[in-house]
């Protein structure tokens, strides 16, 4: 089982979602609270188009912290005021860089 592996950070980015004067704070609070780090371990480092990347200031994160959580963070980040999320995104969801095997409750991981 993933869940008790140590995994290197690859900074996470969430693909399907565009921005109208949302609060960057705000996403990161919500994206830091599913993954189980402080609010200020997370960080909105870009926005293009319908893509939010996101820093976490942890080295490592634990396989449990990610798995079975994206349909979790996009409905948190969903109900924030100035996020709109395109349900017809081709890859809607929350995707790492090198783990593209790992299926999250119905949403990417890739």
């Amino acid at each position: 089982m993933p869940g008790n592996q140590s995994l290197r950070k690859n900074d996470p980015w969430i693909e399907g979602a565009t921005l109208q004067n949302a609060r960057l704070d705000d996403i990161s609070a919500e994206v830091a609270e599913v993954l189980e780090l402080e609010p200020r371990e997370v960080m909105v480092v870009n926005v293009r188009g319908d893509h939010i990347a996101l820093d976490t200031l942890r080295p490592v994160l634990k396989a449990s912290q990610i798995v079975g959580n994206g349909r979790e963070i996009l409905q948190r980040v969903s109900i924030i005021p100035g996020v709109t999320i395109i349900l017809e995104a081709r890859s809607l969801g929350l995707h790492l860089q090198g783990f593209l095997c790992w299926v999250m409750d119905g949403w990417v991981l890739a």
